[in-house]
């Protein structure tokens, strides 16, 4: 096995403030923070004007989140983002009860998130009992199968426009594989180019869609330059407890996904992932979406972008991120800014998910290969995969006719997935060498 490389900056070292500005854009540029917003107001259907706000909302929670976890709470280099796993429940909530529902009932559940890392220190126990590695493995896959899903049924959504929606798709797909191919060299260029990538499809994609008659600047126009943050933007709270339950469930499936990320971030690091810095990061992962749900915005968790960034630079001092979460905090206030993102058409950002569902399920494979294909691994991340797309598949007829919480839990083929694999990891007999998720952090730095 190889030895890990030496850090340049190591994890508690101070930098210069013109290292901070610089790095601190880098790992801001690289997260891609805008599609998750993106993808579950477009499943929403929000007009411009609270699509705008749904970006900005999370650009400043994230960037909260950010500054607490390197600081206070799990102290690493870790980027909060806007986690993909709860949009599908969210929405389903948000169809069902409203959106002030669905963004309230996040707040209980964060809340039991945080508790049950301090005082209770219950989180590094779970971990240890039900989150081994192919679970871990199982769940990342079941995240980018269902990304893909996401972005077939948005492409199909409305047959009238399939031809356009096909070509911005492809167009800001193709251009997103050209410039992560490009970043493959290992030069300035190739670093710029591999940085960027997302950022270069959206203005591919877009131009495209311009060109297809498909974008409308008028609003970006219009709108202000700053806007302030707005206590429960979309209603006073109103609770309901099959939504809650539905939320505290999706957070401990994000927690699955955010292990990955603490781990791969521990191995680049040389940082140890001690049950201290899981408790500490769960009450982070907690407050992140306890900020983002007071302010109205979706759930926030620990991004595994910023490991790739630390991994060609050998900078792992978390006061990068710091920096990384005080301009994310600015971006957020400038909402210009967002209303140029928010007229980004659907499927330009499709395009991309797909082709990050990819990446997101080759990694769940590779955590998964150094463990070995038995029966019993075998079966695991089968299965889930198999739920994942069953869930997926399922017509909103039918989907609809269900209970009410096998409804919500249904409706995320994620939250599907990754409980299949819990479950199945309870009640199947165990290999006579089970692998926790912490040996396999060198592969998912590989």
């Amino acid at each position: 096995m190889e030895s890990k490389p030496e850090l340049i900056i190591n994890i508690d070292d101070k930098i210069s403030v013109k290292q901070g500005i610089v790095l601190g854009l880098q790992s801001v540029l690289a997260m891609n923070l805008y599609i998750g917003p993106l993808i579950l107001a477009a499943l929403l259907a929000l007009d411009v004007e609270a699509t705008a706000y749904f970006i900005a909302i999370s650009f400043f929670a994230c960037g909260l989140a950010t500054i607490y976890q390197a600081g206070l709470g799990i102290k690493l280099p870790i980027m909060q983002g806007t986690s993909y796993v709860p949009l599908g429940a969210m929405a389903a909530i948000a169809k069902t009860a409203g959106l002030a529902t669905a963004i309230c009932s996040a707040i209980p559940a964060a809340i039991i998130l945080a508790l049950l890392g301090k005082p209770f220190k219950l989180i590094s126990k779970i971990a240890k009992r039900f989150i081994p590695a192919v679970v871990a493995g199982s769940a990342i896959i079941s995240i980018g199968i269902a990304l893909i899903f996401i972005g077939w049924h948005e492409i199909f959504m409305m047959p009238e426009r399939f031809t356009t929606n096909i070509i911005e798709a492809a167009a800001s797909a193709f251009t997103l594989i050209l410039f992560i191919f490009l970043g493959t060299h290992r030069s300035r260029a190739g670093q710029i180019c591999r940085i960027g990538s997302v950022i270069y499809a959206l203005v591919v994609g877009t131009f495209v869609a311009t060109l297809l008659g498909d974008v409308n600047f008028g609003p970006v126009a219009e709108a202000s330059w700053i806007s302030m943050p707005k206590l429960m933007p979309f209603g006073m709270p109103t609770f309901d407890v099959v939504a809650i339950l539905t939320m505290l469930f999706v957070f401990l499936v994000i927690l699955v996904e955010t292990l990955g990320t603490w781990y791969a971030t521990g191995a680049v690091t040389n940082s140890e992932i001690t049950e201290e810095r899981l408790n500490n990061g769960s009450v982070g992962e907690g407050m992140g979406c306890l900020i983002s749900a007071i302010f109205g915005g979706p759930p926030v968790t620990g991004y595994g972008t910023n490991v790739g960034i630390i991994s060609v630079t050998r900078v792992g001092s978390r006061w990068v991120a710091i920096y990384a979460g005080v301009f994310l905090m600015i971006l957020g206030l400038i909402s210009k800014l967002m209303y140029v993102i928010a007229v980004i058409p659907g499927p330009v950002v499709v395009g991309i998910q797909m082709i990050i569902g990819v990446s997101v399920a080759m990694v769940g494979f590779r955590v998964i290969a150094p463990l070995g294909f038995s029966d019993r691994n075998v079966f695991i991340v089968g299965l889930t995969i198999l739920s994942t797309i069953g869930a997926a598949l399922i017509p909103p007829n039918i989907l609809h006719s269900l209970p009410t919480l096998l409804s919500y839990i249904l409706s995320s083929s994620i939250s599907a997935g990754s409980l299949c694999a819990v479950i199945l990891n309870v009640v199947l007999p165990n290999d006579k060498k089970a692998v926790p998720a912490s040996e396999t952090e060198n592969t998912l730095n590989a």
